[in-house]
């Protein structure tokens, strides 16, 4: 039986993976800062889910996420740090500084703070995804992928620097022996995704789920997009 954390489960992708992941067997430590989907998991899957209500920005959530660690048996195989917010501002003009301090929070402090949290917790071949963003890819921006969609400035700025993260652990000596993966899970209809997304949260969490049982060490340090294989950081 594997343990998964997964940020961000109360709604959207981070609800459906957590669902289908206890669907198959695994445990789960959910969590998010409302308890209203974290309690039907709960309810459905009581020996093996374990909720955790905090905002993963708050460093007061590791101790609480550490706590849940223990009760599930003290081993982390899979990350998942989903957790994430839209922003607002569409260009520079209409951009604030409380957008950019907001969405790096979300974006690039919850992720930290969930992975310093199970860190010691984590064994041989233990994985973190990160879910990102096309949008946040500079790669992809610099060739001009996304230059007629209008969206947010600040969660594109903080999806590159949640990137950068993310390579930093794959360098990290306290995180040797642990694969580390970015993965943009394609446009899904759920509060960080564009009106006319075509896919459903409980159809990228399948997909997500034979994906990550694909996850090699060949593939630390890459970037992948779910419905389109390896993509530019």
């Amino acid at each position: 039986m594997r343990t998964l954390v997964i940020t961000g489960a109360s709604r959207g992708l981070g609800y459906h993976v957590a669902r289908r992941a206890l669907e198959l067997g695994n445990q789960v430590i959910a969590v998010a800062r409302s308890d209203a989907g974290l309690r039907e998991l709960q309810m459905a899957w009581p020996a093996s889910c374990y909720p955790v209500i905090g905002d993963i920005t708050n460093v007061e959530t590791k101790g609480i996420l550490d706590s849940a660690i223990v009760k599930a048996g003290e081993s982390v195989h899979m990350l998942i740090n989903n957790a994430g917010t839209p922003g607002k501002g569409s260009s520079f003009l209409s951009t604030v500084p409380d957008q950019l301090y907001a969405e790096f929070g979300v974006h690039c402090v919850g992720p930290l703070l969930a992975t310093q949290a199970c860190a010691k917790y984590f064994e041989p071949g233990s994985i973190i995804v990160n879910i990102t963003s096309r949008l946040g890819s500079i790669g992809r921006t610099s060739a001009g992928e996304f230059s007629t969609i209008e969206t947010s400035y600040s969660y594109r700025i903080a999806k590159a620097a949640q990137n950068m993260l993310s390579l930093c652990f794959t360098q990290d000596p306290a995180l040797t022996g642990v694969i580390v993966c970015g993965l943009h899970p394609g446009r899904i209809k759920s509060g960080c995704g564009r009106s006319d997304a075509p896919t459903e949260p409980a159809e990228a969490a399948n997909r997500y789920m034979r994906w990550s049982e694909s996850i090699s060490k060949e593939m630390h340090g890459r970037c992948y997009d779910l419905n389109a294989g390896e993509m530019l950081w």
